[in-house]
């Protein structure tokens, strides 16, 4: 790249979803952008946990969050990932329109050479709109395939929310028709980018029959399944936020079983508590390499970066799924053969025994290293290198 470029700005831009791992990826990657030419800086839902994740020195500001809307329907789950779309409000126009504009606003103060998207979909309209490239980013969930027909499903059991997708392409011509002549003729143009960027394994994606590309790594790759050596130990990542988080923290601390855990947004009280327990707590999302190294188990909500992971690692994942993504997620690790959904009891005592019991079954640990060393024949390419690629050509 020549020295000319090198006032270049990526803004990175994340709407939807709790979990971390949104950021964990490219937060390794914050060194390499600059080395690129590139300035990030990161549009976020949560910049308080985005500090406990970036670097000290990244630049951070809010992002336009998604007012609540729930979808009143006796929904059985999602179908799709329109499905998503239609809870947050997409297919209304004055909700979508709102965030649209909201994004170009952002993308007027900080004036970025490229939108790097990671479950921002309002942002890939806006950018579309304003003639941004766009990069997305994100689990093999939030970066479906694209396709010539309507938003791709992974479950043909159940309707999509919205059977007719012109609900939602017309939502999107509302909210970019003031501002640009883009056109959105098909609901599958909403999640499309100029280059997409999916990172797990095949295994752990629900659209893997449909997609047509290599998914790729996270940066520094994979960490690669290693034979169990000496005791069980267990890594626990958690929200305090969680039904019955009481029981389940209480049922770690009897279980007898080594453990250290990132509690997100736990108090201070709950953090003292395990302290005193001998229970090693981390202040800030560990680093799961270094965590891979030592531990057995992984146990947490399922989101889409730690269980990809933890599959390869070939860890026993065992799992308290709360929203939909968790949930399909969950199913995925167990259907492979990579952990177990647990089901919370309410009660410390009943918690305990059940948690022991599955880091007790030695079938199940065969299974999860099975299932890495499976995973594991299939390289993948690392994000880092891929996207740090894509920008050099911009």
């Amino acid at each position: 790249m020549q020295a000319a470029d090198r006032s270049k700005t990526a803004l990175f831009g994340w709407e939807l979803g709790a979990n971390l791992g949104h950021l964990s990826a490219i937060a390794r990657l914050v060194d390499r952008f600059t080395s690129a030419g590139f300035t990030l800086v990161f549009a976020v839902p949560d910049v308080v946990s985005a500090r406990l994740v970036l670097p000290e020195t990244a630049l951070v500001i809010p992002a336009p969050v998604w007012p609540f809307s729930a979808f009143a329907g006796g929904r059985l789950g999602y179908c799709g990932y329109g499905d998503l779309l239609t809870q947050a409000g997409f297919h209304e126009p004055e909700r979508l329109t709102a965030m649209a504009r909201a994004w170009q606003a952002l993308f007027a103060l900080t004036r970025p050479d490229v939108l790097i998207a990671d479950h921002a979909p309002a942002a890939l309209v806006a950018a579309r709109a304003a003639g941004l490239p766009v990069f997305s980013i994100g689990s093999p969930y939030t970066t479906p395939p694209p396709g010539p027909g309507p938003l791709p499903q992974y479950r043909a059991d159940i309707a999509p929310a919205l059977p007719d997708s012109r609900h939602i392409e017309s939502a999107a011509q509302t909210a970019v028709a003031l501002k640009s002549a883009a056109r959105f003729t098909r609901a599958a143009d909403l999640i499309s980018a100029d280059q997409s960027f999916a990172i797990g394994i095949s295994a752990l994606d629900p659209y893997a029959p449909l997609r047509r590309v290599a998914l790729y790594a996270p940066p520094g790759g994979f960490t690669p399944p290693a034979p169990l050596t000496g005791d069980a130990r267990l890594f626990a990542y958690l929200g305090a936020d969680m039904d019955g988080v009481e029981s389940v923290v209480q049922g770690l601390t009897l279980t007898g079983v080594p453990t250290e855990i990132y509690l997100r947004h736990a108090n201070a009280a709950l953090s003292h508590f395990l302290t005193r327990a001998g229970i090693r707590v981390h202040e800030k999302p560990a680093d799961l390499r270094d965590v891979f190294s030592r531990v057995s188990h992984v146990m947490s909500h399922a989101g889409a970066m730690l269980s990809a992971e933890a599959f390869h690692a070939g860890k026993v994942h065992l799992m308290l799924p709360r929203q939909g993504e968790q949930q399909l997620n969950a199913r995925l690790v167990e259907a492979g053969g990579g952990g177990r959904i647990l089901l919370q009891s309410g009660t410390a005592l009943e918690d305990s025994r059940r948690l022991r019991a599955a880091i007790e079954d030695t079938q199940l640990v065969a299974k999860a290293r099975d299932a890495g060393t499976l995973a594991a024949l299939r390289p993948s390419e690392d994000v880092g290198d891929a996207l740090v690629a894509a920008l050099g050509a911009l």
